[in-house]
């Protein structure tokens, strides 16, 4: 278990200057440029950032000010492992699981300045050590950021129950992840991520890895930022909608920003959809979501229950989410207060699901696409799937395109995306072209590039070749083609 403190400092520090062994005095009556330039905060913070431990150690006796200074950023690198605790028997050395009390000492030692902590949990014991020594703080007045790490791999037995902790008035941001193979029985931690929230009512952003969706009551008037990660719940393997949405009508007025991400197989979501009784979201402007097929609320993303929307990402990474998309995407209400959308496409229908999107959002002037579509990288696959955005009046359009084997492939992609609307840039990643199928085609990818903003090709770790380089890229230098090439073009398979 590792405990983290960062502590900030109340006033903003003057410095001496550190080449000389001299006494240090009062610069603020100094109006030299190094003393002005070192009150700087800007300056100051890139300064000390540099210090070792050990530096910052000694720069703390300098002066009261320094010393401030100094214990914000030991705060910063400072961690307690209290897992790494080890007894001398000769001629053995053996280590020793630390009691909870220590944990407990630990806060005898928090500053009042101290404005992040940061825990790392690998039992269930030292919740109950943290949430009694958190209590015992009050409401720190400097306290904006907690982070909760759940590493967890045996059984917790009797789950805890925790009383309320004191109000954390100043708390607006909170992390909370279970990782790796946690989620197997993960309700034990669920209740120190409610108390947390319970306990922060001006909370503005949550950050969550959880297999449960938690109550959002107490932070439900500012709550703007959400970003939730649904990792497999136990022992049910079937996903029930009606929490999430729940946990949406909490702050249904005041969050702005939604990401919604799960770890979860689409054949194994629950199929009550039709029942969801969905809120509007009045203030909501930006929505993630990934894999898009999960989360398929109906009658949700259209103007009546989005009032606001601006952004959205959606993500159909593979052929089964393509499969739950598109039937759910006819159904769905057009929305023409969306100017930003990025679509991220695997080994999809992608042809059939880009006529969908443009349909359904047709005032879309900025769209960036990551396609990685595998084996449908073809001509004829990119000739389909691309035509439908040519109907956007496009500001901007960014495209991202991985694992390209083939010249043509290139070509037909700029070729298509020449078409559309507005500033257009392009990279080509992961790229793995053969020499002698690239060099026929470089004339093509001159012509097509006409109008881009850029056009990137880069390769893998194998997939720089230095000589081929040397002879391509001052070729596309001399054409003046806005085309830069960083590796791709191998000379065999």
């Amino acid at each position: 278990m590792q405990f983290q403190l960062q502590s900030s400092s109340s006033s903003t520090p003057t410095f001496p200057n550190l080449s000389t062994a001299a006494a240090p005095h009062n610069l603020s009556d100094d109006n030299t440029p190094i003393s002005k330039a070192l009150s700087n905060p800007l300056i100051r913070d890139l300064i000390f950032a540099q210090l070792t431990v050990s530096e910052l150690k000694s720069a703390r006796l300098v002066c009261r000010e320094w010393a401030e200074v100094g214990t914000s950023f030991l705060g910063n690198r400072t961690f307690l492992n209290l897992t790494q605790f080890f007894r001398y028997v000769a001629p053995n050395l053996y280590e020793v699981t630390p009691e909870a009390a220590v944990m407990t000492q630990v806060f005898e030692h928090v500053s009042q300045s101290t404005r992040q902590i940061h825990f790392d949990i690998e039992q269930i014991k030292f919740v109950t050590s943290f949430v009694n020594g958190m209590r015992k703080l009050g409401d720190l007045p400097n306290l904006e950021h907690i982070s909760i790490s759940v590493f967890w791999m045996g059984g917790i037995g009797v789950y805890p129950a925790y009383k309320k902790l004191p109000l954390l008035t100043n708390l607006t941001s909170l992390t909370f992840h279970l990782n790796g193979h946690v989620q197997q029985a993960s309700y034990g931690f669920q209740p120190l991520l409610q108390i947390l929230i319970d306990s922060a009512p001006n909370l503005t952003s949550l950050n969550v890895r959880s297999s449960s969706y938690p109550n959002l009551e107490g932070c439900k008037k500012n709550l703007k930022v959400l970003k939730f990660v649904l990792v497999k719940p136990a022992p049910s393997f079937l996903l029930d909608f009606n929490p999430a949405i729940k946990m949406l009508a909490e702050v249904k007025d005041s969050l702005i920003e939604m990401e919604f991400r799960d770890e979860i197989p689409a054949m194994l979501h629950s199929h009550n959809l039709e029942e969801l009784d969905v809120p509007v979201m009045s203030k909501m402007t930006s929505v993630t979501i990934h894999p898009a097929a999960t989360y398929l609320f109906p009658d949700f993303f259209n103007e009546d229950h989005l009032p606001r929307l601006e952004s959205l990402f959606l993500s159909v990474t593979n052929r089964s989410e393509g499969l739950a998309l598109s039937p759910h995407l006819n159904l769905w209400k057009p929305h023409g207060g969306v100017k930003s959308l990025k679509l991220q496409l695997g080994e999809v229908d992608a042809n059939e699901i880009g006529r969908q999107i443009v349909a359904l959002f047709p005032s879309v002037t900025k769209f960036e696409l990551i396609s990685s579509l595998g084996c449908n990288n073809s001509v004829l696959g990119i000739n389909q799937m691309m035509p439908p955005y040519q109907k956007w009046d496009l500001e901007e359009a960014l495209v991202s395109w991985e694992g390209v084997h083939t010249a043509d492939t290139l070509v037909a992609v700029l070729k298509n995306m020449a078409a559309w609307k507005g500033d257009k840039s392009i990279e080509f990643t992961s790229t793995w072209v053969m020499k002698d199928d690239f060099f026929p085609s470089i004339k093509d990818l001159i012509v097509h590039s006409t109008g881009f903003k850029s056009v990137q090709i880069s390769g893998g770790y194998w997939g720089v070749v230095p000589e081929i380089l040397a002879v391509i890229q001052p070729i596309l230098e001399g054409s003046g083609a806005p085309i830069r090439i960083t590796g791709g073009v191998v000379s065999s398979a």
